[in-house]
């Protein structure tokens, strides 16, 4: 198990980040900085740690 840290940078303005950039919910879009690495058309978001080898995420959907 390896916690990872979603980049801010990266984010959807769609999507909300936990304070400790760990999780991250879709809400009403935020006013994030422009930034050139910023996903503006799909609702996605990268995390700042490389991952190798077999991966899988835990998503909660309700």
């Amino acid at each position: 198990f390896r916690s990872l840290t979603l980049d801010p940078n990266t984010t959807h303005p769609a999507l909300i980040l936990s304070e400790e950039d760990r999780s991250v919910i879709y809400g009403e879009r935020q006013q994030y900085s422009d930034h050139p690495e910023r996903f503006d058309y799909w609702d996605q978001v990268l995390c700042k740690e490389s991952v190798r080898g077999h991966c899988y995420w835990e998503v909660e959907w309700n």
